[in-house]
């Protein structure tokens, strides 16, 4: 129960990241130009 509930949490929290990081990175770039 410990292992899939930790790699569904991780594949979750890497995929929010990926969801937050990216539009934040290109408002980054965007304001930077």
């Amino acid at each position: 129960m410990g292992n899939p509930a930790r790699g569904g949490a991780g594949m979750s929290l890497s995929l929010a990241i990926a969801i937050l990081t990216v539009p934040a990175f290109t408002g980054m770039e965007g304001a930077l130009s």
